[in-house]
């Protein structure tokens, strides 16, 4: 009985401690971003490179959007949920603009057209 006790504590102890690594603020470039519909930017996103041609967006409440990059065609798609993304202004200034739900985004292309990780 006592061994049954220790080993659901131990398990316990390395769950809670897991979740609390993955609370963590993710390490990567700040974005601007304007969540929920806001009129402003701020730069309070992370973009975090988890590929070459991917990327997740996290938002400092800890929500985020996976999107993918192709190098070829220069198109930027959403890889999660059911919402599209809408593409605001194009790359003739190095900027790319757009937005996924009430959820807008604004960074410089070269922190998504860079084949390096």
């Amino acid at each position: 009985m006592s061994m049954r006790i220790f080993s659901a504590a131990t398990l316990s102890t390395f769950v809670v401690a897991g979740c609390a690594v993955e609370s963590g603020v993710p390490e990567g470039e700040p974005v601007q971003c304007a969540l929920d519909g806001a009129s402003g930017f701020s730069a309070n996103c992370i973009l975090e490179r988890t590929a070459s041609d991917r990327f997740v967006i996290h938002d400092p409440n800890g929500g985020f959007h996976r999107f993918s990059f192709d190098h070829d065609t220069g198109v930027l798609t959403i890889a999660d949920g059911a919402e599209g993304i809408a593409v605001q202004a194009g790359a003739d200034n190095g900027i790319a603009e757009f937005a996924v739900g009430s959820d807008r985004y604004r960074l410089k292309l070269d922190l998504i057209s860079s084949s390096a990780q």
